[in-house]
């Protein structure tokens, strides 16, 4: 019904009667408060607080009855989006939530969610799907389980069905397989591969790429003005990201906080991409590594696509670009020789010390398996 005068919080219909519109907060929210129908601006005022407590009353018992499990979930993407990386956010969790929760508990209030009999039903049909990995299973299963942590602390749920979903949610464990090794160059093979590049820009590209130990996105993102020529230093400080329904842009948003760093390219490679950036006059707010376009990176897909062209050329084993980490980072654990210098090969690739020896350090080849056990012959 149209209003035709205000008063604050109350306000005048057509018809001449009056009613409450306003908000009012309830708990952490403000929420829309209206009630029609009093004979007088008088009668509305008198039934205000009454009327407002009874709202604030209903919406504040219990979130599941008036709550759908859309805006659960909204609320939960928004909390993450603080925390976690932002291609995380989109492209992980967003397809969680898309195949796997929302087909489900879509469009429903949270009492018909957040319940036992509810999870127990999603909990089954997830397992027993024999598409599904055992890995892929137990991810989707872990976002389960924050999501449930995360309605109960915003209490969207009391602790009693809190603790009987959450029992639900077993861990899967699969068969245990060998683990895969991952390929790591001997220095023959970063030779060979090299040495298969006949095109200037490619091998300029690969040269560096190999050199700095980036990730793929930070590479990808380089700019001149991220290039210190006098140092012989590229500064990572920003990264090409790729996001579902937004495509490719650059963002000042790393993944961790070690991630910003200065990186110093040894001269040979230094003095390659001097020449490459003077050559082609590529401008400071320009993408050093382009396809046609220099205001835009080079795509993911064009980078592997290269790749993995380049590997089987030179008859050398296929690595993914995320490997480049792991043989400079593997080289680098096998020349250290302090705290001093594993702290400045971890600073190298973003990482803290810690990290560096536990997820990058630990991989072994022949080489170093061979040449331990002839030094325990020695012994």
């Amino acid at each position: 019904m149209k209003t035709i005068k205000r008063r604050g919080a109350f306000v005048q219909y057509a018809d001449e009667t009056w009613g409450i519109d306003t908000k009012v907060k309830v708990g952490d929210t403000f929420l829309h408060f209206g009630k029609k129908g009093y004979p007088t601006l008088g009668a509305a005022k008198a039934d205000f607080e009454r009327a407002k407590a009874e709202f604030i009353s209903s919406r504040s018992l219990n979130k599941t009855q008036v709550c759908i499990f859309d805006e659960l979930l909204a609320e939960y993407a928004k909390m993450r989006a603080l925390v976690v990386n932002e291609t995380t956010v989109v492209n992980c969790d967003q397809s969680v939530f898309r195949n796997y929760f929302l087909p489900t508990f879509g469009g429903k209030l949270l009492r018909d969610c957040l319940n036992q009999e509810a999870i127990r039903i999603w909990y089954e049909s997830l397992v027993g799907n024999p598409r599904l990995s055992q890995n892929k299973k137990q991810k989707v299963i872990t976002r389960m389980k924050d999501l449930l942590k995360f309605a109960y602390s915003r209490k969207f749920m009391d602790a009693v069905s809190f603790q009987d979903c959450d029992v639900i949610l077993y861990q899967v464990k699969g068969k245990k397989t060998a683990k895969t090794e991952r390929v790591i160059w001997t220095a023959e093979e970063e030779y060979a591969f090299m040495s298969s590049i006949e095109d200037k820009k490619d091998y300029v590209t690969f040269a560096v790429f190999l050199a700095c130990g980036a990730r793929l996105g930070e590479f990808l993102g380089l700019q001149p003005k991220c290039f210190d020529r006098e140092k012989q230093r590229i500064r990572i400080e920003q990264q090409a990201i790729t996001l579902q329904g937004k495509g490719t842009y650059l963002t000042d948003k790393l993944k961790t906080h070690d991630s910003y760093r200065s990186v110093i390219l040894p001269k040979a490679v230094s003095d390659l991409l001097c020449d490459y950036i003077d050559a082609l006059g590529i401008a400071d707010d320009e993408f050093i590594f382009f396809e046609s376009d220099r205001g835009v990176p080079m795509g993911r897909t064009t980078f592997r696509r290269k790749l993995y062209r380049y590997c089987d050329k030179a008859g050398v084993r296929r690595i993914n670009p995320h490997a480049s980490r792991h043989i400079q980072a593997t080289r680098l654990a096998g020349v250290c020789r302090n705290g001093q210098e594993i702290e400045a090969a971890a600073r190298r690739l973003g990482h803290s010390p810690e990290m560096f020896m536990n997820t990058y350090a630990k991989h072994t080849s022949e080489e170093t398996e061979t040449a331990l056990l002839g030094r325990l012959a020695e012994a």
